[in-house]
């Protein structure tokens, strides 16, 4: 199957990705809901519940067939949509927008390279790949950066910068983000990707980019009770060989290592290679992926999001467990 692939450089273009899909997240935070006590559960819905906007963006915005369900359908939504919640920000009016929506800490972009030569260009590249964060440039902070504040934040008497339940909701959507192997890297050439590929959001694949191909790994589904059946169907597939302790720079590089082995494929980079050598300029490159390609994207995927939702649980209780001493 023959693919077109457009590469869009543009001199002026701040990214903005979403990572995984309203599927994805919803399913990391559903898994993660099912997987926690019930104390746990019932205090952080306490601490969503105190939201700037809980009537408008979350009571208003149930579903009838939720509301008229089960307790923990109702509330297991709620982490769903707290889970989406800081993509939503990106849609508020301007200035809720500015106080509430962060578009570069969605991500981190340690550099891949084509080959040694792209390599020399490292020294101008703007990305931030910090590991730790610094309260004077939180504005600038990346995926690793927010996270860790977050977690910090959720486990004070009193948050700064956001209420709790802002954080809540923070955290809850970039332990998505950061198991997203595009949202861990940017790839790099001299000339077509100097400033890199924004996560593969500069690969156009057909009428949409590889990035939105990979956020759209876990599905499309979006009627929460069939959510929960798939969350609970993923978690009882999947068999954990990681070690769900916080640890948000280890999640990052598992990232980076997928998105080395299996995002950008020789196939991938050969094409992009070649247009390098051939034209810098040239707008589109023909490659093929095959079925594997594909497949193996959805298993990745679906892996990567069972495996957020085990390690929301794991870190949220340790929070809630460090709360109920203070």
């Amino acid at each position: 199957m023959k693919i077109i692939i457009s590469i869009l450089v543009f001199a002026m273009y701040s990214q903005q990705c979403t990572a995984w899909n309203d599927t994805g997240h919803k399913l990391t935070a559903i898994i993660a809901y099912y997987n926690m006590k019930q104390q746990t559960r019932d205090e952080l819905l306490a601490v969503l519940e105190r939201h700037p906007f809980f009537q408008r963006d979350f009571l208003n915005k149930m579903p009838n067939e939720v509301r008229n369900s089960t307790k923990h359908v109702r509330n297991s939504w709620l982490f769903a949509q707290a889970a989406i919640w800081p993509d939503m920000a990106k849609q508020f009016k301007i200035d809720e927008r500015e106080q509430y929506s962060r578009n570069i800490w969605h991500y981190i972009n340690f550099p891949l390279y084509a080959n040694q030569s792209a390599n020399k260009i490292t020294g101008s590249t703007p990305a931030n790949t910090a590991l730790n964060p610094d309260d004077t440039q939180a504005q600038h902070y990346n995926v690793v950066q927010a996270l860790t504040v977050a977690a910090n934040q959720l486990a004070r008497t009193k948050a700064r910068q956001f209420p709790q339940s802002i954080w809540l909701c923070w955290y809850l959507h970039l332990v998505g983000d950061i198991h997203q192997p595009l949202h861990s890297v940017a790839f790099y050439t001299p000339h077509l990707f100097a400033q890199g590929d924004q996560g593969g959001g500069l690969l156009m694949v057909a009428d949409t980019s590889l990035h939105s191909i990979w956020d759209q790994g876990a599905g499309n589904e979006w009627r929460h009770k069939r959510l929960v059946t798939l969350a609970k169907k993923r978690l009882a597939e999947f068999r954990n060989h990681h070690s769900l302790m916080f640890q948000p720079a280890r999640w990052a590089y598992e990232s980076v290592a997928l998105a080395r082995q299996s995002v950008y494929t020789p196939s991938i980079i050969d094409q992009i290679i070649r247009t390098e050598k051939n034209d810098a300029q040239h707008s589109r490159v023909a490659i093929e992926l095959d079925k594997k390609y594909t497949n193996d994207m959805k298993t990745i995927a679906t892996q990567r999001v069972v495996l957020a939702g085990l390690r929301l649980s794991e870190t949220l209780e340790a929070i809630e467990l460090h709360n109920r001493a203070q």
